[in-house]
Order: structure tokens, then sequence, then C-alpha cells
């Protein structure tokens, strides 16, 4: 387990809240680039990723980490390079990975109806 958290069902739960976070934000962010107004809002992102106290990790449609802010990083000690192109899943603990992909495929189903 982790230090960072203090039981398994903590660590389920963030983990959960953050890939909830990132489904909406990828969904969003597909919304940005069909108006063309991606490249000013991912700047956006970008500096509001980096001025929050928050871990924030982003994951793309194969759940890759497509990027990650320094809190995330030095939370999970991962340097940038390292988390790049890493499964979401590899941050989950074995025995809650049933639990999430369920939980992710719940999410996904409901953005697309």
């Amino acid at each position: 387990m982790n230090p960072l958290f203090h039981s398994q069902l903590e660590a389920l739960f963030w983990f959960s809240s953050l890939f909830a976070m990132t489904v909406l934000l990828f969904y969003y962010l597909t919304t940005l680039r069909k108006n063309g107004t991606l490249q000013r809002s991912v700047q956006e992102l970008e500096r509001l990723m980096e001025s929050t106290i928050e871990g924030i990790i982003i994951f793309d449609s194969e759940k890759r980490c497509i990027k990650s802010n320094s809190v995330a990083r030095r939370m999970l000690g991962y340097h940038a390079e390292e988390m790049h192109g890493m499964n979401a899943l590899a941050f989950i603990c074995q025995r809650s990975r049933e639990i999430v992909k369920s939980n992710i495929q719940v999410r996904i189903w409901n953005l697309t109806k």
C-alpha cells in the first residue's frame, strides 16, 4: 500500500475520482479541438495544472499518461519522462484494478449518452 493513503478504500476513491476528472477533461479537450480554440486552452490548462496544490494526471483514450503536474509526480515518486506513456492501471494496486476498470467504463458510458 502506498504510504500516502491510509487504506485501500481511500486510494481507490482517490484514483476513481482522478479517472472521472480525466475522462471529463478528455471530453472537454475534444470539444475545444472541434471549435478551433485548442491551442490557447491547452496553454491555460498547463498553467492551471502547475498552479494547483492537487496532483493531476491526464490520460488519453487508451489510458496512457500523456501529462502530469509536478504535484502528482512528487506524490507518486516519478519523473515526467517515467510517467509519460504509463498505463493508468499501473497506479492502482492489483486487487483494485477490476473495480477501477468498471468505474471507468460506467463513466465513459455516461458521457456518451
